[in-house]
């Protein structure tokens, strides 16, 4: 499924963030709300400091909110 890198190795990027108005998550570049949701128990608890998502491998690849000047590779959504 995933061609460019094995999952199970490393945290991603997933395209979602609160940059404009914390809390308020969005999809990138389309500015869409997300229809599905997958934070860890413990997230999102960044407030103005941690503005974009990861799928986190040390959550079991659920989602973390962490800043967005921390390198990942990311996933993108293929058109159908």
């Amino acid at each position: 499924m995933f061609s460019s890198f094995h999952l199970e190795k490393q945290s991603v990027w997933i395209g979602i963030a609160d940059v404009i108005t914390d809390g308020r998550w969005i999809t990138y570049p389309d500015t869409m709300y997300p229809t599905y949701l997958n934070w860890d128990s413990r997230e999102p608890n960044g407030k103005t400091a941690e503005n974009c998502v990861e799928m986190a491998k040390g959550y079991g690849y659920k989602w973390n909110d962490i800043s967005c000047s921390h390198v990942r590779k990311f996933i993108c959504e293929k058109a159908r």
